[in-house]
């Protein structure tokens, strides 16, 4: 999956002739194009953690899918591209990120609530009752100002 992602990403020799005078390669691609970059640039360092803001902002639904694939991947696999024989050897992996719209939040293990006045989790991957609470505040969250904070953690996993 991550190399479907970056297969439009220019190597490092290709980003070097795209520089001219002050200008970098970043100048030259569009912006969608920059976010597979930098996704895929912290998914190769793989971090034990990952804070992202809106990873699936400027995508379409099946680009969304993709990445949201992606990122379960990194969780559940404790690295993308790594020996399968060596997983339970890894550390756990896990990824923060604000979600933009309900169905993001629904993909993911802990989802926060943040507004003005209180912060509410929901663990919705290990209680079905957290779950039917969340799915029942849809209100809170189309407040002004609130926030969808998500997790993707090793929970669902069993802790592998």
């Amino acid at each position: 999956c991550l190399s479907s992602c970056c297969k439009s990403v220019p190597s490092a020799r290709q980003m070097e002739e795209h520089d001219i005078g002050d200008s970098t390669w970043q100048n030259h691609t569009n912006y969608c194009t920059r976010l597979k970059i930098h996704l895929a640039r912290a998914l190769l360092m793989n971090p034990e953690v990952l804070v992202l803001q809106r990873p699936l902002h400027h995508y379409n639904q099946d680009e969304q899918r993709e990445v949201l694939q992606l990122l379960r991947g990194h969780v559940s696999d404790r690295g993308l591209h790594m020996p399968s024989e060596s997983v339970k050897q890894r550390r756990p992996r896990t990824i923060f990120f604000t979600a933009d719209a309900i169905e993001h939040a629904r993909a993911s293990d802990v989802v926060w609530v943040v507004n003005a006045t209180q912060v509410t989790a929901y663990d919705i991957a290990a209680h079905d009752e957290s779950r039917k609470q969340f799915e029942a505040s849809q209100a809170q969250m189309a407040q002004p100002r609130s926030c969808l904070m998500s997790a993707l953690t090793l929970k669902t996993f069993g802790g592998k």
